[in-house]
Parts: structure tokens; C-alpha cells; sequence
């Protein structure tokens, strides 16, 4: 996992990404804001350790699971990998405020991030276009594919999807 961090809220080392609960079995990689936080940390019992909605998130995934989703109130997209079952969670917030894109290189995995140029940096990226989107685009005017992308292995999450 890798990320680069915007910090705004706890600017100190312990906030940086990607983070893991204490047994680090479990990480996230967050991008946005959770704006009910303090509120959900009230009802968690987690010994938290920062004071970041990233950590409040990682919280809420061990307490509530995928229904954690239905008690937050933010703009966000995360990837959260729980090594205990091999299960990757990602999901990204109701509205498509903040992007989520996935590509799967060849080889296997998956890649997320929020912007397709990400993708770029992994040494077996190759820039395939699909060839309908293009058509559309050239065509109508096109960019918006819902889940399809310009790229024919890159896809996007949809608002309020994982």
C-alpha cells in the first residue's frame, strides 16, 4: 500500500498513511473527509491512538464491517486490506465526490488509487485505450462511462459503491 497524505487534521507522524490497527493485521489507505468522526469515536470502543478520521474509519471497519458505510457522513474513497481473512474492502462515498479507480496488472492484484496517472508508475502499465469510449468521445462529446474508463483495464467506482 502507499499513499501520499494531505494532512489536516493531526499533522503528526502518527496520522500518516497507509495506517494499521494496533495488531497490524488490518490497513487503510483514506482519501477525504469524514465529518461525523468525533461522533463515531464516541461509540467505539478502540484505543485510539491518533486523532484522525482515517483511524476512526479503520475503527469503525473492525466494529461494523461494510455496514459502517451506513453511518458515515463524508466525502471519501478508501481501500482497507484485512490480512486476518486476505480481503481487500474498498468503497467510496455516496455522491463520487472523491475517486476511486482500479486496474488489475498483468500477473495478477489489484491497483486502486484515485487518479488514473497513479497507475503509470507500476512497471507493467501499458496505456490501453478502449475503443468504444474513445468513439463516444470523439463522437458525442462522451467522457463520463460510469464504471468504464478511456483505459480498457481501468475502472471506476460508481458513487456509493463497494
Amino acid at each position: 500500500m502507499g499513499h501520499r497524505r494531505l494532512a489536516i487534521r493531526d499533522l503528526s507522524p502518527a496520522g500518516r498513511q497507509p495506517m494499521s490497527d494496533a495488531s497490524g493485521e488490518v490497513w487503510i489507505v483514506f482519501n477525504g473527509e469524514i465529518y461525523n468522526d468525533r461522533e463515531l469515536a464516541e461509540e467505539l470502543d478502540y484505543p485510539f491512538r491518533t486523532r484522525t478520521d482515517t483511524e476512526v474509519l479503520l475503527a469503525a471497519y473492525l466494529a461494523w464491517g461494510e455496514r459502517m458505510l451506513d453511518r458515515l457522513n463524508g466525502m471519501f474513497a478508501f481501500v482497507i486490506y484485512d490480512h486476518r481473512t486476505k480481503e481487500v474492502f474498498a468503497a467510496r462515498d455516496r455522491f463520487g465526490i472523491k475517486p476511486l479507480y482500479a486496474w488489475r496488472p498483468p500477473g495478477g492484484g489489484w491497483m486502486f488509487a484515485s487518479e488514473i496517472k497513479q497507475f503509470t508508475a507500476h512497471p507493467k502499465w501499458r496505456a490501453r485505450m478502449h475503443p468504444q469510449k474513445v468513439y463516444d468521445f470523439l463522437n458525442w462529446g462522451l467522457s463520463d462511462h460510469a464504471r468504464e474508463t478511456m483505459f480498457a483495464d481501468v475502472i471506476q467506482f460508481l458513487p456509493g459503491e463497494y
